[in-house]
């Protein structure tokens, strides 16, 4: 799992390189703009470090997955979103029986974007706040498992960097807070993916 995610960000590091050592600067017009569509999707490997609480200081394992995420700009400066993570590995061994975990996350997210009328359409800076469903799985194997889900928090903030008018590189990292039975697993997630807009955006 660790060398497919090296390799993704070595396919992100040539886009870019490609696109900003050799494809010069275009010009980025968008929903903001009443130009484009403002529908979008993205996709990117998710990297999920653990700050569970009351471990008993079991040393537990960060973890490994995907996230993806839909939105629709309403204006310049907000958006709406839909979030799904999955994250594979918050591992740890007890009296040497090894124990694997997993987590899935939804959320629907308000996204601002509070430099848009301030920078370049090219890079953009945003903040979000979400709510939705978590779930978190431990097995053990031969011994069973445990699960749960409960209600969700989500905050965070990043950066897009538009490689063209439709396709951006982009890095956020949020905090997932879990409420209820699963108050003790919140963990921060950082993503790298790229993000596609729908329709062909009209010239500037």
């Amino acid at each position: 799992m660790k060398y497919a995610v090296s390799r993704i960000h070595a396919i992100c590091l040539i886009v870019l390189v490609a696109q900003f050592g050799f494809g010069g600067t275009p010009d980025v017009a968008w929903a903001g703009d009443g130009t484009g569509s403002p529908v979008y999707i993205g996709i990117g490997p998710d990297f999920g470090f653990e700050d569970f609480s009351n471990t008993g200081g079991i040393d537990i394992d960060d973890a490994y997955g995907f996230n993806t995420w839909a939105g629709l700009r309403l204006t310049d400066v907000f958006a709406t979103e839909l979030n799904l993570e999955y994250l594979d590995g918050f591992d740890f061994s007890v009296f040497g029986v090894d124990i694997e975990g997993q987590a899935l996350a939804f959320t629907i997210n308000a996204k601002v974007f509070p430099l848009a009328r301030v920078l370049t359409r090219r890079i953009e800076p945003f903040l979000y706040a979400g709510a939705g469903i978590g779930w978190v799985e431990f097995d053990a194997g031969s011994f069973g498992s445990v699960d749960d889900t409960a209600f969700i928090f989500r905050f965070g903030g990043g950066l897009d960097l538009y490689l063209t008018k439709r396709l951006a590189f982009q890095v956020s990292s949020s905090y997932v807070l879990p409420t209820g039975d699963l108050d003790d697993f919140s963990y921060v997630s950082l993503v790298l993916g790229l993000q596609y807009r729908f329709g062909q955006p009209s010239s500037p």
